[in-house]
């Protein structure tokens, strides 16, 4: 059933408007977020799904749509966010598109923005630290968010770049971390970092 959002005094409302085998049935999967019903609309009590909503008629199940890999880091690690990005731009031209915390847009609640980016992204990288394994907003927001998509399907992409005592954690534990011999990239020199690459 394909839908379209309205927002009306701070609500999204659900239309019925055709029906298209590729496109995402939202009722199926809001569900447990509906609010209140009637014959022709449905009230979203989240407003953190209204930006996927908003573009359904772009988010289709099967299609070429754009993939997006939320990006999990702590600003302390930064120069190695940006050595990610520069490596990460090239999957733009097969439209693979790569969301961090820059691309909040002002006036936008970050902390909203940055859970809906993970509820839209099909794959997470995290960038794997201690700075990351101490943030706190890292720890009680965003891997619970992840690791809720991952049961739905995401994958998950830990990338060890500084050592520090991910085996004791379990989510990370569990997946197997890049670098494969869990030689931090720190530890490699500019040159055996590009080829790691």
């Amino acid at each position: 059933m394909h839908r379209v959002i309205f927002l009306i005094r701070k609500k999204y409302k659900l239309v019925k408007q055709s029906s298209n085998k590729n496109i995402l049935d939202i009722e199926q999967i809001i569900s447990h977020w509906i609010e209140s019903s009637d014959d022709d609309f449905k009230t979203i009590a989240n407003p953190i799904y209204y930006k996927l909503f908003a573009n359904i008629d772009d988010y289709q199940v099967g299609s070429s749509s754009i993939k997006k890999i939320f990006i999990s880091y702590c600003h302390e690690d930064r120069y190695w966010l940006d050595k990610l990005i520069f490596n990460l731009t090239p999957l733009e031209y097969n439209n693979i598109e790569f969301w961090f915390d820059d691309k909040i847009q002002i006036c936008y609640e970050w902390s909203a923005a940055i859970q809906d980016a993970i509820q839209t992204s099909h794959m997470a990288i995290c960038l794997i630290s201690p700075y990351f394994l101490n943030s706190e907003f890292i720890r009680k927001r965003e891997i619970p968010a992840i690791q809720g998509r991952q049961r739905e399907g995401m994958i998950i992409f830990p990338i060890l770049v500084e050592d520090c005592l991910w085996n004791i954690v379990n989510w990370i534990k569990d997946i197997q971390i890049y670098p494969k011999d869990t030689k931090p990239l720190n530890e490699f020199s500019e040159n055996e970092q590009k080829k790691k690459n």
